[in-house]
């Protein structure tokens, strides 16, 4: 009897690191944008945020400001996200089983030896 991989799918667990990668990249865009829109009260027209060489110092201390007053609202998703990516690439880091593995032991057991050749 052959014993299944002691993981299952292993394509289930890229899915997952896809998803919770994705879910990183959002949570981080999020904050971003948290913080862009609290720095950009009060600039002046000149200032794009989508372009860093137009903030002046003022703007880029609100903005590093905001960032910090929002921390708390992402930061920690974003670590637990960190941790389950740790966890799920540690068990794609385990060995998985190629071939089928017999649950009972296997005697030692001489190979075959190919048929002796006939003589001229």
């Amino acid at each position: 009897m052959a014993m299944p991989p002691l993981l299952g799918d292993r394509l289930r667990l890229r899915e997952a690191l896809v998803t919770k990668r994705a879910a990183i990249a959002a949570l981080e865009a999020a904050w971003v944008t948290a913080a862009e829109a609290d720095a950009l009260r009060n600039t002046s027209r000149d200032v794009r945020i989508d372009d860093r060489g137009t903030l002046d110092k003022a703007t880029w201390s609100r903005h590093l400001a905001a960032a910090s007053v929002h921390e708390p609202d992402f930061k920690p998703r974003i670590r637990r996200l960190l941790r389950e990516i740790d966890s799920v690439e540690k068990l794609l880091a385990m060995p998985g089983l190629n071939a089928h593995v017999s649950l009972t032991p296997q005697r030692n057991v001489a190979p075959k030896r190919a048929a002796s050749r006939s003589a001229d």
